[in-house]
């Protein structure tokens, strides 16, 4: 919780509704038996004692600390409690204090909230240290005064219309706005404040007031520790605890009565855990249920008192449980109505900046494609986390996010004109692809559209951006040089795998292929008892050759055959749009010789008696036939 140094505002203004009785704002006067005070932990401002609604113009907590100094005097320290001791009893007197001193401290038992303790894992808020007044300037009021000046209910009429963060924000400004604004008098400025935001009337016996109310449901605060990031709010128990205070004031019910010190019998116990609201888990707030078991335990058994108190309890535990699924019901149609709100600023935040773009000179293509799938991703969060705020677009915010927008825009422009000339050109290619099929067979080109963008006239064309098409010249010159680079380009990768081949057979000392021909017993050749048997004279189809298939831009090393090696790159040679990547293939990489394999394979076949020439697809086809042991000549 945000802390400022706290400051009096001695203006007549204040000095006159510190002086003012009911009378003057027409509410309700209560007395002293009214609802029990709310102390926020971590909150000076919000520190005063037994109620937080006075009906005088001064605090009870400095009230409370002058007859505490008469009482011990200048050298005495005030009692204080244990801070981290849930069970401590607030009223009982303590060493060292005199018995006049005590009485007048425990007048009235502690609020509730003030005895929440602090967990020792909890991250209490940094308290900032008071400076000397007698050093420190008066700070000037300055436009501020006239707001002192105006007449009380005006002013009181001005803070109805406060949202309650705002409200409570204007409370903690200063001591003598405190004592203002959080007092019992005020009662309807905040009942109305918070009956201006849907939130349910608070029931009169329930034991916490607005202020209280409005605090745990409009902040983020720990109610024991003072810790910024509690988002848990425990309705039953009518508070707001983080995670690590929650352990040491929330206790079941038979902890708490064998930390009570006096003996508490089942069945009493029982009865009271009846009268309490509890948590989903069975447990219990700590100071609420110290409380109860005093009381219960005050009253004889059997007695009028007792029933009497019990009566009580279960009307006050009744209406905790059904005020508790209202707020409840609150909270959901606040969030609905929040995101509804936010939804509809997040539209017109991106409305505004779609017509900036476009007065701009940006066109409706360039601004859906710089938040498309297609561009760069990171480019695609940032201008969607600009747009696509629930803040409604000003002049401020844009002059602030108009520099990062705008040069996300010039690089989308760039890349969709890119990406326009490349659709251009893969039409082109494609009518090439066809031509080629049909004059070769259907065997179509062993050139892909990822090799084809890095010839030098495209590379040229794109580079050039004073053009948004590609130039008809362009087409002009392709359509003469492309059927040359195709003409004899299948050639010279066969060349080329088959020397990596034979590279690879001499390394591992296996004979030359020319050199392998089927031998009967006596040394002479017989083709007649493998005449059913395929045979190759291509070193690329035998079933001992095997490369690294290629998956996308790197390397597997799944055995693949040559054709599946040359689909793998070139099959099709063009992908059907531009919108995922360069290209559909790889740039052709001379793919790597299985060595093992190949010796392994040529094992096999000596085993099984056929001969090393024999094509990969009798192989392939004699696959499901062959012992379990022999299954390496798989793909």
């Amino acid at each position: 919780m945000s802390k400022r140094p706290q400051r009096v505002a001695s203006s007549q203004a204040i000095q006159k509704v510190k002086a003012s009785t009911s009378s003057d704002l027409g509410m309700n006067e209560e007395g002293d038996d009214g609802k029990e005070t709310k102390s926020e932990r971590g909150d000076s401002d919000f520190e005063s004692d037994d109620s937080i609604y006075d009906s005088n113009g001064i605090g009870k907590k400095r009230k409370r600390k002058e007859q505490e100094k008469q009482l011990l005097g200048d050298n005495e320290r005030s009692p204080t409690r244990r801070r981290n001791d849930p069970f401590n009893d607030d009223h009982e007197g303590h060493e060292g204090t005199s018995t006049t001193s005590t009485s007048i401290l425990a007048q009235k038992p502690r609020n509730r909230l003030l005895r929440l303790v602090t967990g020792p894992k909890s991250r209490p808020v940094r308290t900032i240290k008071e400076k000397e007044t007698s050093t420190r300037k008066k700070r000037s009021l300055g436009k501020l005064k006239k707001l002192l000046e105006i007449p009380l209910d005006t002013f009181c009429d001005i803070l109805e219309h406060l949202n309650p963060p705002d409200l409570l924000n204007v409370a903690r400004s200063s001591k003598s706005l405190h004592e203002l604004i959080v007092t019992r008098r005020m009662r309807t400025v905040w009942q109305n404040c918070l009956k201006a935001h849907g939130v349910p009337p608070l029931p009169d016996n329930l034991p916490i007031n607005e202020v209280q109310l409005a605090t745990m449901l409009f902040n983020n605060y720990c109610q024991a520790c003072g810790n910024s990031a509690c988002n848990k709010t425990h309705d039953q128990l009518l508070v707001r605890l983080c995670a690590a205070c929650l352990t040491y004031n929330v206790s079941s019910g038979n902890k708490i009565a064998n930390a009570y010190g006096k003996s508490v019998s089942r069945d009493d116990l029982k009865a009271i855990c009846d009268l309490l609201p509890s948590t989903d888990d069975g447990k219990y707030l700590i100071p609420d249920f110290l409380d109860t078991i005093e009381k219960y335990m005050a009253t004889p058994p059997d007695s009028v008192e007792r029933q009497s108190f019990i009566m009580d309890r279960e009307v006050l535990t009744k209406e905790i449980l059904q005020y508790t699924p209202l707020l409840d019901s609150w909270r959901c149609n606040r969030a609905d109505e929040k995101y509804r709100e936010e939804n509809i600023a997040s539209k017109e935040r991106r409305a505004s900046i779609v017509k900036n773009l476009s007065d701009l000179g940006y066109t409706e293509d360039e601004i859906a494609y710089c938040r498309s799938e297609y561009t760069d991703i990171l480019r695609r969060y940032r201008v969607m986390s600009l747009m696509d705020q629930p803040r409604r677009l000003t002049d401020k915010i844009w002059n602030r996010i108009s520099r990062e927008i705008l040069g996300d825009m010039d690089a989308a422009r760039k890349e969709l004109g890119l990406r326009n000339k490349k659709t251009e050109l893969l039409a082109f290619w494609k009518s090439i692809c066809i031509a080629f099929c049909e004059a070769n067979n259907g065997v179509g080109p062993k050139l892909n559209f990822t090799e084809l963008l890095e010839h030098p006239l495209i590379k040229a064309s794109f580079n050039d951006d004073s053009s948004e098409k590609l130039p008809n010249t362009l087409f002009s010159e392709l359509k003469v040089q492309l059927p040359i680079v195709l003409k004899g380009r299948a050639e010279m990768l066969e060349a080329e795998c088959v020397a990596v081949v034979r590279k690879g057979r001499k390394e591992l000392g296996l004979p030359a292929f020319d050199s392998i021909r089927p031998k009967d017993e006596e040394g002479a050749s017989s083709p007649s008892k493998l005449s059913n048997i395929p045979i190759t004279d291509c070193l690329l189809r035998a079933a001992s050759t095997t490369f690294a298939g290629f998956m996308g831009t790197y390397t597997n090393q799944k055995d693949t055959v040559f054709e599946g090696v040359m689909d793998s790159f070139f099959n099709p040679p063009y992908p059907e749009s531009v919108c995922f990547g360069p290209g559909h293939h790889p740039t052709w990489i001379t793919p790597e010789f299985q060595k093992s394999f190949a010796r392994d394979a040529e094992e096999v076949l000596v085993g099984l008696g056929l001969p090393l020439n024999v094509t990969h697809n009798y192989m392939r086809a004699m696959q499901s036939v062959l012992p379990p042991h022999t299954q390496p000549l798989h793909e």
